[in-house]
């Protein structure tokens, strides 16, 4: 009797043992902060995660050492999102008297910002009307350091795009404005002024890329514009030396191998690839901001579901606004919160 009960023992423990090994470990934990707001953006730099919400700016360090916590005046409306450099970020808000403005804030200086009206903005005509375009993924683009800004704006009664390149000058520790002034002007008769004909506008390896209705375009740093593409164009990023361009029909993906200039269609499967994040140099793919990302496979082609536990587990999908790789781990903006796992894998692993 006392040997079967003790097989029994045993047996119970063999089970209880193996359940505990199938139980997977918790991935995604909520990080280290509270904003009031919801976060509208997300920046891995070289030393620091910055965090962005409508009223809030957010500096961490290694193991989510809060930095600083930013008070950010919220008193009047925001327009479009947030856009952010290692040395810069930008807004665009209205002031007391309602009037659009250009927010220029340094990262590692809460006393040093720069302010420029719309109104501002040089005009081909006393009858030109310049418009500020948010609905876009992103308000405009900030290269790496931060030292110069690509801005659409809608022009009428001509009725299309014109972009404008902001030159930043910051002096040597990048705490102090030098000046912030407008270098080019650069029309784009071929993009229609239709709020929410643009879809993205990127900088990528020296360039700037924006995706739009009516086509795919590439504008240097000096304001030389080229249309790449005519079609409805939603993407580009770039990965292991090349270019891609993701097109609202799934067999539109093209590469590049210079830089933008020449362009060849990538045969096989169609892509699933739409909106392009790269993290840790994995990418991920969603349809827009809100929705929840996707793991891409190396080939470019399926997006793959990904396993969201803990706080991002059974949450709504509309909340998903950046992912980002800072110090080992990946980070994911939902709403009010920031999570961070030290894995971005599919559902099935």
């Amino acid at each position: 009797m006392n040997r079967i009960i003790l097989c029994g023992i045993c047996c119970f423990l063999l089970v209880l043992s193996a359940c505990k090994k199938e139980e997977k470990e918790i991935l995604w934990e909520a990080a280290s902060i509270n904003p009031e707001r919801n976060i509208r953006n997300v920046l891995a730099t070289d030393n620091e995660l910055y965090v962005i919400t409508n009223n809030e700016f957010y500096r961490l360090q290694a193991n989510q050492e809060l930095v600083e916590r930013r008070k950010l005046n919220e008193g009047q409306p925001l327009l479009g999102r947030p856009a952010l450099s290692e040395n810069v970020f930008f807004r665009i808000s209205k002031n007391q008297q309602n009037l659009e403005r250009f927010e220029f804030h340094l990262a590692k200086n809460p006393n040093e910002t720069k302010e420029i009206l719309v109104s501002e903005l040089p005009r081909n005509d006393d009858g030109e009307i310049l418009l500020v375009e948010f609905n876009a993924r992103n308000t405009g683009a900030l290269n790496q350091e931060g030292t110069q800004l690509l801005l659409p704006v809608l022009s009428f009664p001509s009725y299309h795009y014109v972009f404008f390149l902001f030159d930043i000058e910051l002096n040597a520790t990048k705490d102090q404005f030098v000046s912030v002034n407008i270098s080019e002007r650069i029309e784009a008769p071929q993009l229609p002024a239709d709020f929410n004909n643009l879809v993205n506008t990127k900088y990528i390896n020296g360039n700037y890329y924006v995706s739009s209705l009516n086509g795919g375009y590439r504008i240097t740093p000096q304001g030389e514009i080229d249309q790449l593409f005519q079609t409805w164009t939603l993407d580009f990023f770039e990965r292991n030396d090349k270019i891609y361009v993701t097109g609202y029909n799934a067999w539109e993906f093209f590469a590049s191998e210079d830089n933008g200039i020449n362009w060849t269609r990538i045969e096989g499967p169609q892509t699933e690839l739409q909106m392009i994040e790269i993290a840790n140099n994995k990418v991920f793919s969603h349809q827009g901001l809100g929705w929840p990302y996707q793991l891409v496979d190396d080939e470019l082609k399926q997006t793959i579901a990904m396993r969201y536990d803990g706080g991002l587990n059974n949450t709504p999908t509309g909340g998903y606004t950046n992912i980002a790789y800072f110090d080992g781990k990946y980070y994911i903006a939902h709403f009010k919160e920031l999570f961070a796992s030290e894995q971005a894998i599919t559902e099935t692993e």
